[in-house]
């Protein structure tokens, strides 16, 4: 057992309904030399309510979330500079599948994007006991991107106010 894998157990067994928070780093895809043009990192946030608990033979597998993911770079005014145009926009998320499973020492992260019809998976590499965050690397958004830091989250989940 591990840091990682007590966090996800001790949600398999918590009474409490389910949320999950996802938040990811990713660099520039520009690399420092002459001549390069300036480029914006990527982030992004997601979250889900009231996420599920799977099970096989009647014992918890895997957690599993229906959720909602924004990125930093959706254009809002192209015409402007990047300072008010790569922001987040409120009316285009994309829907990811979340699914979260025990892996050896590490918490397996299978995501399913949706929108992008594409999938991957990612092990955990560590835990925060600070923050409750376990930490994953995973694939960057778009086409010859460098990978990202995504830390994910639990929580209680609870009826919206």
């Amino acid at each position: 057992m591990s840091a990682e894998t007590d966090y996800l157990q001790s949600w398999f067994t918590s009474a409490a309904p389910l949320s999950l928070t996802v938040t990811s780093a990713q660099r520039s895809r520009a690399r420092p030399r002459i001549g390069a043009r300036w480029e914006l990192g990527l982030c992004s946030f997601g979250w889900s309510n009231l996420g599920g608990r799977q099970r096989t033979n009647g014992v918890v597998t895997a957690l599993v979330f229906d959720s909602r993911v924004w990125f930093s770079d959706r254009v809002v005014n192209r015409s402007q500079s990047p300072l008010v145009w790569q922001q987040f926009a409120a009316a285009d998320s994309d829907p990811v599948l979340f699914r979260f499973t025990l892996n050896g020492e590490h918490v397996r992260l299978h995501a399913d994007l949706i929108r992008w019809r594409v999938a991957w998976d990612a092990d955990s590499f560590g835990y925060d006991a600070e923050t409750e965050q376990l930490q994953f690397h995973v694939p960057g958004a778009g086409a010859g991107s460098p990978p990202a830091i995504m830390l994910t989250s639990f929580g209680p989940g609870a009826g919206f106010l």
